[in-house]
C-alpha cells in the first residue's frame, strides 16, 4: 500500500511537463518501456567509459541535466540530442521532465510531515496532548490480541526500516523516481507507519510501577532530555539530509549532490550512536510503567540493538578503517563504557 502510494505520487510528478525549460529537469529512469517508444541514452556516455565516480552499480549513475551529476538518474541535457539506440548492457531508459518545482514541493511537504509526526511521538510515549497515547485513548482488545498487533506494528516499522534503508532497495527505488525524493520517499512511508501505529496501538493499562511528585517529575524531565538528544543527533550529522530536503533544495537549484563526510563532534565523540541513546532514554524513562509501555519500549530496543549490527557493518563497508579506528575508540551506545573491541584487546592482553 505504501509504494503504491509512492508510485501514485511520482506517477503525478512524472505527468507534469507544463514547466518552462528554465525550471525542468529531464532524467532519465532506467525502467523498462514498449518496444515502439523511442529509446534514449546519454550521448556523452562512450563504450567502455560507462563507469564514472559514481559507478552505476552502486547508485544508478544518475547526472542532472547540463552534466550535474546527481546520483542514481543518467542525463539527458535540455534540448541536446539525445536520441539513438542504448548501448547492449544498459536497460532502456524512458526520458521523463520533471518540474524542479515538484521535486522541492514534495521534498518540503513530506519534511512537514515528519515535524508533526515527531512531535506526535512525543506526546504518544509521555501521554501529553495528544488523543491517543501509548497508554490509553485507542482501540481496545483483549491483552493477547494487543500484545500481538502492538509487536506487529513495532515489527512493521522494524521491517521498513531494515529494508528501505539498504542500498540494493535504493537502487530498485530511484529506477522508478527521481533521486532527489529518495529520502523523502523513506520519510513519507515512516511517517505512514507511525500513523498506524498511533491510530491501531493497543494499551495495556496494567501498572508495573508508578512515582508521584519530585520523583515524576525528575524521570519526565530525563525523558526530554533524551527526545531533545534524538534531535540534537540528527543537526550533528546534519538533519536536513537526514529527512530528505537538503536533495531536493539542491536539485531545485540545479547543484550536484554529495553525501556530508562524517564529522566527528560533539556527542559522537560520546558514543556511535547518540540519536539511538536518545530514544532508548526517552522510551525507557517512565513515571509510570504500564504494561504497554513496557512492551512498547522493549521492542524498540530489541530492533535498535539488531538494527545497530547491520548498520555498523554498512558503515564498515562504506568508511572502512577509519570508522574501525572509531569502533575502536568510542563505545557504541553507552557512554564512557570502553568500546567492545577494547574490552576484548585488553582481556586476550591480560
Amino acid at each position: 500500500m505504501f509504494l503504491g502510494l509512492i508510485a501514485r505520487v511520482a506517477a503525478r510528478i512524472a505527468g507534469e511537463r507544463r514547466a518552462s525549460p528554465a525550471h525542468v529537469t529531464k532524467l532519465v529512469f532506467a525502467v523498462p518501456q514498449p518496444t515502439n517508444v523511442t529509446a534514449a541514452r546519454d550521448p556523452t556516455t562512450a563504450r567502455g567509459s560507462r563507469r564514472s565516480s559514481c559507478d552505476e552499480t552502486c547508485c544508478g549513475a544518475s547526472r542532472v541535466a547540463g552534466g550535474r551529476h546527481s546520483p542514481g538518474v543518467r542525463s539527458v541535457p535540455c534540448g541536446g540530442d539525445a536520441t539513438g539506440a542504448p548501448e547492449p548492457s544498459l536497460p532502456t531508459a524512458l526520458v521523463t521532465t520533471v518540474p524542479r518545482s515538484s521535486i522541492l514541493s514534495f521534498g518540503v511537504l513530506v519534511y512537514a510531515l515528519f515535524l508533526l509526526t515527531f512531535l506526535y511521538l512525543i506526546g504518544f510515549v509521555t501521554g501529553f496532548v495528544v488523543p491517543v497515547t501509548v497508554d490509553g485513548g485507542g482501540p481496545t482488545s483483549a491483552p493477547a490480541l494487543a500484545v500481538l498487533v502492538d509487536v506487529g506494528v513495532v515489527a512493521l516499522f522494524g521491517l521498513q526500516h531494515t529494508v528501505m534503508a539498504r542500498p540494493r532497495f535504493k537502487r530498485w527505488l530511484t529506477r522508478h523516481v527521481p533521486q532527489a525524493i529518495e529520502r523523502s520517499c523513506f520519510v513519507l512511508v515512516t511517517c505512514a507507519i507511525f500513523a498506524v501505529m498511533f491510530t491501531q496501538w493497543r494499551a495495556i493499562p496494567t501498572v508495573l510501577w508508578q512515582t508521584s511528585g519530585a520523583v515524576a517529575h525528575t524521570i519526565l524531565a530525563v525523558a526530554f532530555v533524551g527526545w531533545g538528544t534524538v534531535l540534537l543527533s540528527t543537526f550533528l550529522i546534519d538533519h536536513f539530509d537526514l529527512f530528505g530536503l537538503r536533495q531536493v533544495w539542491l536539485a531545485f537549484r540545479g547543484r550536484d549532490y554529495a553525501a556530508r563526510t562524517f564529522q566527528e563532534r560533539g556527542l559522537y565523540r560520546v558514543v556511535r550512536h547518540p540519536l539511538m541513546l536518545g530514544f532508548l532514554v526517552a522510551f525507557w524513562a517512565a513515571p509510570t510503567m504500564t504494561v504497554g509501555r513496557l512492551l512498547f519500549a522493549g521492542c524498540y530496543t530489541l530492533y535498535i540493538l539488531f538494527a545497530l549490527v547491520i548498520e555498523e557493518r554498512d558503515l564498515l563497508d562504506l568508511h572502512g578503517a577509519s570508522y574501525r579506528d572509531y569502533q575502536r575508540r568510542v563505545p557504541k551506545l553507552l557512554p564512557f563504557l570502553p568500546p567492545a573491541r577494547a574490552r576484548v584487546r585488553d582481556a586476550v592482553a591480560q
